[in-house]
């Protein structure tokens, strides 16, 4: 069995250890692709911010030329000289103001000039200049030039009230090399290691790869046009984070599971041999060896063990001791089946006896005719609990449903125990039906009302009863009061409620207290 035992132990172990170490891979890839949509979105936000500085600078321009009465009567005048001091030619020419694109036209179009870099054909060939020369509205345009594009604002040339509108006034800017640098660097030149701007998406769907490089396009619309900013951005910090936190955390599982699978093994061989030497000591009983006796040592791990050790001694001595008056002495017999029923079901100590007590106090109240059989149903009700698997029976949790299944079986496993022994039909009743409701809906039959033997729903209750108020491992035992709360609100579902009221009136539980 320890052998067995220890391979299934084992192989669980190296399920679960595959089993953490993908999901640990799973947890590890959301947190990176969070940390990626964040890092994207951050990166994005700083691409917009710099493009909106870029259109500011340009509009600062147009402000402060394009409204201003002089510079509507020298257009008016085609007084070239002046426009270029004062607010064409100039601003292209220094250095400082950065702008690489100056265009200006009268309305009749007859006086036209470009400044700086030559796109005056392109200009005048745009929806945007029309609409600005015809509808007197600001309008933006992007041109491509020498495979860099260009952003250009236009608007009317206006007087210093911002009325009489007459031409067109422009300014541009080149997003060149300079500026991709620029750019660089206000969104973390550190990690940005290209920025390209495109007419196609170089990317079309986001690449993450080894935790260090992220790259992905960002769409963006100037005027009436869309581009395209590629991104490039390598950090290797994340690839650090990300590997050495996943390898540690695999360590420490590891090392856990390892540690915890050498405990475990090390306790299931200790039980192991308890158990050897109990079941050698049981076949020899079984033999007729009543003398054989069980060394009991205490077991931490399993205290039961050590009950069943003792109960098997005991057995064996009642049976050595009453041999000879077994047959005629079948009451006593029904106590060493109900003590090994407890055996088996280390958390219901007691349980039958105090089920007895309240059935046989339950029937005696209502004066029923065989208060014997209810006293002898009551210890054996749950025998049919020793075919129920000790794991599942012991379980220190909620059952699952398939669990559940299994213990539902019990009443019929009890009844075929003792089906062929000359036992009183009620006893097998009470034994085989105590877990029918009421209401039609309980089990093994689904029996209802009369239907249900009276021996079964006397039981029932006191069954109901004391499993309420008794420790669980999954939970403790339940007030008097809260049990009797729960009595009386299954009157009519799942317990006789004429019974249920005699029981809550006579008070079971207080005998013997006074």
């Amino acid at each position: 069995m320890y052998k067995t035992v220890k391979y299934v132990i084992l192989l669980i172990t190296l399920v679960g250890i595959v089993a953490i170490s993908i999901g640990i891979t799973i947890i590890n890839n959301k947190a990176w692709d969070a940390l990626v949509e964040e890092y994207i979105a951050e990166k994005t936000r700083q691409v917009e911010y710099f493009i909106l500085e870029q259109e500011q600078s340009l509009l600062d321009i147009i402000e402060t030329n394009a409204i201003w009465t002089d510079l509507l009567l020298a257009l008016h005048e085609q007084d070239e000289a002046w426009m270029e001091e004062n607010a064409t030619k100039y601003i292209t020419d220094s250095e400082t103001m950065n702008i690489n694109l100056i265009f200006i036209s009268n309305e009749d179009q007859s006086y036209i000039r470009s400044y700086g870099i030559d796109l005056m054909d392109a200009i005048t060939k745009s929806s945007a200049y029309e609409a600005t020369l015809n509808d007197n509205t600001s309008n933006d345009l992007l041109l491509w030039h020498e495979g860099y594009i260009v952003l250009i604002k236009l608007t009317p040339v206006l007087d210093n009230n911002g009325e009489n509108p007459e031409g067109v006034y422009g300014a541009g800017r080149v997003m060149d090399e300079a500026q991709i640098t620029k750019m660089k660097s206000a969104i973390g030149e550190n990690t940005i290691s290209q920025i390209s701007i495109t007419k196609t998406l170089n990317y079309h769907n986001l690449v993450s790869e080894n935790y260090s490089l992220i790259s992905w396009s960002k769409p963006f619309r100037y005027g009436n046009q869309s581009l395209y900013f590629n991104i490039d951005a390598n950090v290797p910090i994340y690839q650090l984070l990300f590997i050495n936190q996943r390898n540690h955390i695999f360590a420490i599982i590891i090392l856990l599971v390892v540690l915890v699978t050498i405990i475990e093994l090390n306790i299931l061989k200790k039980i192991a041999k308890n158990l050897e030497v109990t079941i050698e000591s049981v076949h020899k009983i079984s033999q007729g060896d009543y003398n054989s006796k069980l060394t009991i040592h205490e077991s931490k791990y399993l205290p039961e063990i050590s009950l069943l050790s003792e109960s098997i001694n005991k057995m064996s001595s009642e049976i050595e001791n009453n041999i000879e008056k077994i047959d005629s002495k079948y009451i006593q017999m029904i106590e060493i089946i109900a003590n090994a029923m407890e055996i088996n079901d280390s958390y219901t100590h007691q349980h039958n006896n105090l089920v007895a007590d309240y059935a046989l106090s339950l029937a005696k109240a209502i004066g029923y005719e065989d208060t014997e059989a209810v006293e002898v149903a009551g210890k054996l009700h749950d025998i049919g609990k020793i075919a129920i698997p000790y794991h599942i029976l012991n379980k220190p949790g909620r059952l699952t449903n398939e669990e559940y299944e299994i213990i539902k079986k019990h009443p019929e496993e009890g009844y075929k125990i003792i089906k062929d022994t000359d036992f009183d039909q009620r006893i097998k009743d009470g034994i085989r039906y105590h877990h029918e409701w009421y209401d039609g809906t309980g089990y093994p039959l689904q029996l209802k009302g009369d239907d249900i033997p009276m021996i079964a729903q006397i039981i029932a209750i006191a069954d109901v009863f004391d499993a309420l108020t008794s420790d669980r491992p999954y939970r403790d035992g339940m007030s008097k009061e809260e049990a009797i709360d729960i009595l009386i609100k299954g009157r009519g579902s799942q317990f006789n409620p004429e019974l249920v009221n005699v029981f809550i009136t006579i008070k079971p539980w207080l005998k013997g207290q006074n």
